[in-house]
């Protein structure tokens, strides 16, 4: 049986799951998203065997019905009622603490799942570390852009007195939630004039720990799929629209940048093979620019990102080869 961890509204996942049943309609698949909860979980671990039996509200999983795996995104939860009784007895910091356990926990399962069927990508890959992998391309030879972490103002104003310029990006992507907002980060301009308006906002001399970056000016940028060592760019024209010049995620619908198959450099293919071999990653989307100087600078690599309009955008079938690679990489 084919296991694939998700979230219930992926149409990543879907259009995988499809092209599954089209090329094996006898296959087996348990799709296990985020809202499943774990019922019962016994994990034996000896000198001889690794044996595991997962409950969850719809599913049984164990080591004798795993055949191959995939982790898109989402994670298994707790029975929500053992939650609720946790906190009850032992408040907020013991509800946390039972959550650290847990993670723990998932992520050696998921290190199980990888490494024994045959995997594709696991939940730690979501902590993958963006300044650790700045530092893990460079030392591959790939060029990155000039990256400040700071907590001052005199050293964003030195930085900025360097580059006229700067982009501030959140040191772990994601977004912020709190009990009544949600806000996605992004990357964000920064100049003279907008460092004179964070300082009238923050009164005070210091913040928390944050990533600067120097501003490179591009021709296009390129966002890159890899899976398993190959890679399917795409170049992005977002430099002639203000809306999405900074960051091409700040969509504009009514006038949508071009997006077109983009062939890369053999030197920098090379390059990007060390770099996802360093960090021990079977697939991902990796962000890349291409200067007005000719140059590709690597920015980040996101380990879970939507990739479905590049794949439809570029017709790579991305999702045919992916359902291909859990069907003929099966472990019996």
């Amino acid at each position: 049986m084919i296991v694939i961890q998700s979230q219930y509204d992926d149409p990543t996942t879907d259009d995988v799951l499809d092209w599954l049943y089209y090329l094996d309609p006898s296959i087996k698949v348990q799709r296990l998203n985020g809202t499943q909860e774990i019922s019962s979980l016994e994990y034996l671990l000896n000198s001889e065997c690794e044996e595991f039996n997962i409950l969850t509200n719809d599913s049984t999983i164990n080591h004798n019905n795993f055949s191959s795996y995939w982790y898109r995104r989402g994670l298994l939860s707790l029975n929500s009622s053992i939650y609720k009784s946790v906190y009850a007895k032992l408040g907020l910091d013991g509800l946390l603490q039972i959550r650290i356990e847990l993670d723990h926990l998932i992520e050696c399962l998921n290190d199980t799942f990888n490494e024994k069927y045959n995997g594709i990508n696991r939940a730690s890959d979501n902590e993958t570390n963006k300044i650790q992998n700045l530092k893990i391309a460079k030392n591959c030879g790939l060029k990155i852009p000039e990256t400040l972490i700071c907590t001052c103002f005199s050293s964003l104003q030195n930085f900025l007195q360097k580059y006229p310029f700067v982009i501030s990006k959140p040191i772990r992507s994601g977004y912020l939630k709190t009990k009544d907002i949600l806000i996605h980060t992004s990357t964000k301009q920064i100049s003279i004039d907008t460092l004179k308006e964070l300082k009238e906002k923050i009164k005070g001399n210091s913040f928390l720990p944050s990533l600067f970056q120097q501003y490179i000016e591009k021709k296009f940028e390129l966002r890159i799929f890899f899976f398993e060592k190959t890679f399917y760019p795409m170049a992005i024209f977002s430099q002639q629209n203000e809306k999405t010049k900074i960051d091409f995620r700040n969509y504009d619908d009514s006038r949508p940048n071009r997006c077109v198959p983009f062939k890369l450099p053999l030197s920098i293919e090379e390059k990007l093979n060390s770099f996802v071999t360093h960090i021990n990653m079977r697939s991902g989307s990796i962000d890349i620019i291409y200067s007005i100087n000719n140059e590709y600078v690597f920015l980040e690599i996101n380990p879970i990102g939507q990739f479905q309009w590049l794949d439809k955008g570029c017709n790579y079938y991305i999702d045919k080869k992916i359902a291909s690679y859990l069907i003929n990489n099966t472990v019996s």
